[in-house]
């Protein structure tokens, strides 16, 4: 369903520079993980993935013009992977874009793409055939993109821009007719939508929602406002209110998950890191956490979170400088709720290639009730860590 993390607007960036909080640190155990699996060539990183119900992880990757070298003899092409733990395989396909999210539902994988034909959607079979390929936008060539499936159907949230946001748009074959169509306001400037659909089949949307500046006449570039959106589909269009527990001034990088029933929401609230959980989406009082910081940069870092079997994690990559390398921070919640993150421990590893130091996330998983973190090397591999 996912990665759709890009960077946010870049007065943003001012205005999180100026504000944060310490967080004091609570001792956790941290979550074991096994040495690094080469997933993908040297510049060729995975842009987006997901776990299917059989513990298999599916993801796809864009391999660069630079990457058209032997042995990889690659050409701009986008790559499918598949696997876990140790064992993987790569296929090169006949796509060609950046794949920004992708969705599995029993034997098809659907992923949302961007090419110069603007964003689309396919969906690829077991047997490796790719088909349905849809149109959503011919002008969103750069999107900022979420997209789920359940009984062989999508749905598709996107933003035409991950810089300057804009209104929100959703197509969907999943009680609809995958015609497109807008769903917040012409002149909204909205980003970082995550959409998730639940068991049930009812449907949650949060998104990041720039409110303006705190002096509107001044216009003060130094003090944005940023608020989270969370929406629920309910008789046919989302009806959305402010997220209270979001309550700094600039906050964004909303992902969603459900857990055993409970509503999860992981955000960035002026610059420190929270998990949010609540009994459900509809109007309950959500109890935050603060497991961590982001740093102060440009490029805002965004945590991804993930839920499955009574278990979940939140992830994300803190700014990084010369003293700093970059790395990943992880908080696994436990039964007395969520513990101050910690920084991903070494592998072990001794190749210059593979080496921890100068990862940075590309995304948090569980499969085969296993803890998986895919992260891109400073070559531009894409790695693979399970949990022991």
């Amino acid at each position: 369903m996912r990665l759709r993390r890009n960077l946010p607007h870049s007065r943003m960036a001012s205005a999180a520079a100026v504000v944060g909080l310490l967080i004091a640190a609570v001792p956790a155990k941290a979550t074991p993980l096994g040495s690094s699996q080469v997933v993908t060539p040297p510049q060729c990183p995975v842009t987006a993935a997901a776990p299917g119900a059989d513990g298999i992880i599916r993801a796809f990757a864009t391999c660069p013009l630079i990457a058209a070298m032997e042995p990889v003899g690659l050409d701009d092409v986008v790559l499918f992977i598949e696997g876990a733990g140790s064992e993987w395989r790569v296929e090169r396909t006949l796509l060609h874009g950046r794949v920004l999210a992708v969705a599995v539902d029993g034997g098809t994988t659907f992923a949302a793409i961007a090419s110069d034909r603007g964003l689309s959607v396919i969906s690829r079979s077991s047997g490796g055939d790719i088909s349905g390929l849809r149109v959503v936008d011919p002008l969103a060539t750069n999107p900022d993109v979420s997209l789920v499936a359940r009984g062989g159907r999508w749905w598709i949230v996107w933003a035409p821009s991950p810089i300057w946001g804009g209104p929100l748009f959703q197509a969907r074959t999943l009680g609809g007719t995958g015609a497109p169509e807008r769903i917040t306001g012409t002149r909204s400037e909205d980003f970082q939508p995550s959409l998730l659909v639940d068991g049930s089949g009812a449907a949650t949307l949060a998104w990041s929602h720039f409110q303006g500046y705190a002096d509107a006449k001044s216009k003060n570039v130094g003090d944005p406002r940023y608020e989270i959106r969370l929406a629920r589909w309910k008789s046919g269009r989302w009806r959305s209110n402010h997220f209270s527990p979001a309550a700094g001034k600039v906050n964004y990088a909303p992902s969603l998950a459900a857990l055993s029933g409970r509503a999860l929401v992981s955000f960035v609230s002026d610059r420190v890191v929270q998990v949010a959980e609540g009994r459900s989406f509809d109007g309950a009082t959500f109890v935050k956490t603060p497991v961590g910081e982001t740093g102060s940069c440009s490029a805002l870092p965004s945590p991804l979170l993930a839920a499955s079997d009574r278990r979940a994690a939140v992830a994300w990559s803190p700014c990084s400088d010369q003293i700093h390398p970059p790395h990943v921070m992880l908080s696994e919640r436990t039964a007395s709720g969520w513990p101050s993150a910690q920084a991903v421990p070494d592998s072990g590893a001794t190749d210059v290639m593979t080496a921890p130091a100068g990862h940075v996330l590309i995304d948090v998983l569980y499969a085969r009730r296993k803890l998986v973190l895919l992260t891109r090397s400073l070559f531009g591999m894409t790695l693979a860590r399970t949990e022991e």
